[in-house]
């Protein structure tokens, strides 16, 4: 819930979290016994575990445009560190140099938003990952997990 009023286009947080592989993903859906709500994946295949690292982008519910308020937009941010190398055959590390570009969710309103009102977002299209199985309470006219949901009940 959101105290204040915010303007279009307010920058609210990045979708922060562990970034993660695909094998780490699937190790973890099935230690909690369900779809993991918390894990974003981005285009590039970029994986943001925000279970246990996070702020509060993973606390925002969802909703289906044109329901929800706030917009997850994806960025790159390049990112250079040092770390230390060991190898087998040399048991003194090497310090290596590491660059790479990590793609990020800025999520940000995409409308003036009243005080006093829930801020939700978009987490994506793919009802099953997203929900494992639950059903989306979000209301909006073509909400594709309620669709989803009513075409698996069809006989």
């Amino acid at each position: 819930m959101c105290n204040v009023e915010l303007p279009t286009n307010r920058v609210l947080c990045i979708y922060a979290g562990e970034l993660i592989d695909k094998d780490m993903k699937e190790r973890r859906q099935r230690e909690m016994g369900r779809g993991h709500v918390r894990i974003k994946q981005m285009t590039d295949g970029t994986l943001t575990d925000a279970e246990i690292v996070r702020n509060f982008g993973a606390e925002m519910n969802h909703a289906h445009d044109p329901v929800a308020n706030c917009t997850a937009e994806e960025f790159s941010l390049h990112q250079t560190s040092d770390v230390k190398v060991k190898t087998s055959r040399n048991r003194n590390a090497k310090k290596k140099n590491l660059e790479r570009d990590i793609k990020v969710s800025l999520i940000k309103t995409n409308r003036p938003i009243p005080a006093r009102t829930e801020l939700t977002w978009n987490y994506g299209n793919d009802a099953e990952n997203i929900f494992g199985g639950a059903v989306c309470l979000c209301a909006a006219p073509k909400c594709v997990v309620a669709q989803a949901a009513l075409n698996s009940q069809k006989p």
